[in-house]
């Protein structure tokens, strides 16, 4: 997942075998980044696991996004 902000989201993801939660920084933040599993260092490495989680906290939400779906007639 990439640029997901958040608002009440204590949990962001837990892991379904061992229940580890990745828990929020702050009431509101921004995931820059969420990833878990295969990782390359390199081109030739040798993949392994990990779990990346980038959050930065937030003091106030951006401006909605405006939406790509078009409204429908009135």
């Amino acid at each position: 997942m990439e640029n997901v902000i958040c608002r009440g989201v204590p949990v962001f993801a837990s892991f379904r075998e061992s229940g580890k939660p990745i828990r929020r920084p702050q009431e509101m933040y921004a995931v820059k980044t969420f990833s878990h599993g295969f990782h390359y260092d390199d081109i030739g490495a040798v993949a392994s696991i990990q779990s990346v989680f980038d959050a930065a906290p937030l003091t106030k939400l951006p401006p909605p996004v405006e939406s790509d779906i078009r409204e429908l007639p009135r």
